[in-house]
């Protein structure tokens, strides 16, 4: 594979991990504002599967590289490697990033998503918020591979 083509993928997987976070924080939020209790976002559903999806793809990132051994991760490209590096090196900057996605595991973030508890969506909108961070930081660099400097 080329190297512009992994960027385009990366940057297509990074918008559309984007989008399903856009939509899932909407729907918190909405079902929050008392204006109408049974607002639902259509596609929330498939927003919270798609982020539980890309949680667990990345939990198996870290757990494979934590094993020490030095083969290729199955499943994986650089730049999947990269953003699970710079997700796990974001726990320990405490500064930056302090949702519970970078001070719980990975499944207590899972198990946000598909809970109906008022304290537990706004700990999920602050997850998101910081996902959101670190996926924008990150796909800066798709960008300018994708478009250049301008």
């Amino acid at each position: 594979m080329s190297t512009q083509w992994l960027t385009y993928q990366s940057f297509r997987l990074t918008q559309e991990l984007l989008d399903a976070i856009t939509c899932l924080s909407l729907q918190i939020k909405l079902s929050h504002s008392q204006l109408n209790e049974t607002t639902a976002i259509i596609g929330s559903e498939n927003a919270r599967k798609r982020i539980s999806r890309f949680l667990s793809d990345l939990d198996k990132i870290h757990l494979d590289s934590s094993t020490k051994i030095s083969h290729p991760l199955i499943g994986t490209n650089s730049r999947q490697r990269e953003f699970a590096h710079s997700f796990f090196q974001a726990k320990n900057d405490r500064k930056h990033f302090h949702s519970k996605l970078f001070r719980a595991t990975i499944g207590e973030v899972q198990e946000l998503l598909f809970s109906d508890k008022d304290q537990d969506q706004e700990a999920l909108l602050d997850c998101l918020s910081e996902l959101r961070l670190l996926l924008e930081t990150y796909s800066e660099a798709d960008t300018k591979g994708i478009l250049g400097d301008f």
